[in-house]
């Protein structure tokens, strides 16, 4: 009697084992075709991807900018990446010992889009206003407004920054290509 009853449970077990894999394999052929909300699908021979938003360009581009000042031994805080719109115009902040670096990162996946001096005066006011709120001892504290290549600054901008330099200046650093895919 053991036997049979043993027998009947292993079969029932096999039995829902099949029903559970056949229901995955809808399950997973039913996400295949689900689409974001822009309706736009990237497939791979294994997944299914959104295509990327402005939005996470820019998120990767905040990512790979902290991954370089973390590289060069600053601590970094993602604070663009926490508060969203409620950073306050600084995306990060890196420290290593007494230094504080306050950073903006500016991409956008329109290439005609370039930072010009009202951005970069925007930039300024958002640097000054965090030193002041945080009560940080300027001497130590200083501005960098991250760009992924040189033309994307036009000439009003650098005008802007060589005037303030060096407490106030933008940096060119390239996007991490392992960020991409």
């Amino acid at each position: 009697m053991d036997y049979i009853i043993g027998g009947i449970v292993v079969a029932v077990a096999f039995a829902m084992v099949g029903w559970i894999i056949k229901l995955n394999k809808e399950i997973i052929a039913k996400l295949a075709t689900i689409k974001n909300s822009q309706g736009i699908t990237q497939t791979t021979p294994s997944r299914t991807y959104p295509q990327k938003t402005a939005h996470d360009y820019s998120r990767d581009y905040e990512i790979s900018v902290g991954r370089q000042f973390y590289n060069n031994g600053y601590t970094v805080y993602f604070t663009g990446l926490l508060k969203g719109k409620n950073d306050r115009g600084i995306d990060l902040v890196a420290e290593k010992g007494d230094e504080i670096v306050l950073i903006q990162c500016k991409y956008w996946k329109d290439p005609q889009l370039k930072v010009n001096d009202k951005v970069a005066r925007v930039f300024n006011s958002d640097y000054s206003e965090c030193i002041e709120q945080h009560s940080l001892d300027d001497a130590n504290v200083h501005g960098v407004l991250a760009i992924p290549a040189e033309d994307t600054l036009l000439e009003s901008g650098r005008k802007f920054f060589d005037e303030r330099s060096p407490k106030l200046r933008y940096e060119v650093i390239a996007m991490d290509k392992d960020l991409w895919n």
